[in-house]
């Protein structure tokens, strides 16, 4: 069935997009996030598929194809997230990550002390862990020997990240080391996540983060669509610590998976991607080259074709 689906009209949240990626204006936000979205694999069944902007004085994107009910339902969750993620979006470049390294070492120091920092040892969370723990390593001074895990329970052990949302992937690492005692740090996450984690894990010694993620879960912007945070607990199968609606942090190295609900499938799905390909090495690798990419973007006001 042919149907049409408007996907973002807030000017707010189109203002913000471009904001916080330095995009000159309405249009070039519209054709960046158009470009972004373009690229998620599930456009394949959809047929017909074509991102429609109209960037006058009420900014429009929209998407028309040919849907059954499994490709609505999926159109549906994307179209009911976007415009959230972009209203939200906290966009971290590699000067911002680093002064944000220099802010968690200053916080470990704080908490621990100098000397107790270089009896720690140190591992990361594949991948976006990695680039993070790089630049703590030479904010702490860290000597080589200290980036590898010990087998030894009495020696502490530092997870590092570049963020935390719902914590499941730290619950997953953990049962991996033999620290008796953890210290879980990373760039951004929310307090409730951090306080949940150290109330629940009994060999974390501390659970740091450079900046809180704002949260906006009871905020004036909430829907009576949006989903209790007991009904994401559930459908994670009880491996989150916390799911709150919090910023959509990005990296230049990383977009953070976000989640939305297949109703027709009943299952989580990842929601679209935002970042355009030259903000984040990550999205790099995911483009699909226009020749070959199942939607069209079309400008309606020029009329004019964009590449994805």
């Amino acid at each position: 069935m042919r149907r049409c689906y408007k996907l973002i009209s807030d000017t707010i949240a189109l203002d913000h997009y471009a904001d916080c990626l330095g995009l000159d204006g309405t249009v070039a936000a519209l054709e960046r996030l158009a470009q972004a979205v373009s690229q998620d694999s599930g456009w394949s069944a959809v047929e017909s598929a074509a991102l429609l902007l109209h960037s006058g004085r009420c900014p429009l994107l929209a998407v028309t194809g040919s849907f059954n009910r499994e490709s609505a339902a999926w159109m549906e969750a994307q179209a009911g997230s976007l415009e959230s993620a972009c209203s939200h979006l906290k966009y971290v470049d590699y000067a911002q990550a680093e002064r944000d390294c220099i802010v968690l070492s200053e916080k470990m120091i704080d908490a621990f002390g100098r000397k107790e920092i270089k009896s720690f040892r140190y591992t990361a969370l594949p991948r976006g862990g990695y680039i993070v723990l790089a630049m703590l390593s030479y904010a702490l001074n860290l000597a080589p020997e200290q980036l590898t895990v010990s087998d030894d329970p009495a020696v502490p052990l530092v997870v590092v990240d570049d963020c935390s949302l719902t914590g499941i992937r730290f619950r997953q690492s953990i049962r991996n080391y033999a620290a008796g005692k953890i210290i879980f740090a990373h760039l951004y996450s929310h307090p409730a996540l951090r306080n949940t984690v150290a109330g629940m894990e009994e060999r974390v010694e501390a659970c740091l983060s450079a900046a809180d993620l704002t949260d906006w879960t009871d905020r004036a912007d909430a829907t009576e669509t949006d989903v209790p945070e007991e009904v994401w607990l559930r459908r994670l199968g009880g491996m989150a610590y916390t799911v709150r609606k919090t910023d959509h942090v990005c990296f230049a190295w990383n977009e953070p998976d976000r989640m939305c609900w297949d109703s027709a499938r009943e299952r989580i799905i990842p929601a679209w991607h935002i970042l355009p390909m030259e903000f984040c090495l990550k999205n790099m690798h995911m483009a699909v080259p226009a020749a070959t990419s199942p939607v069209r973007i079309c400008n309606l006001e020029s009329r004019a074709e964009i590449a994805a």
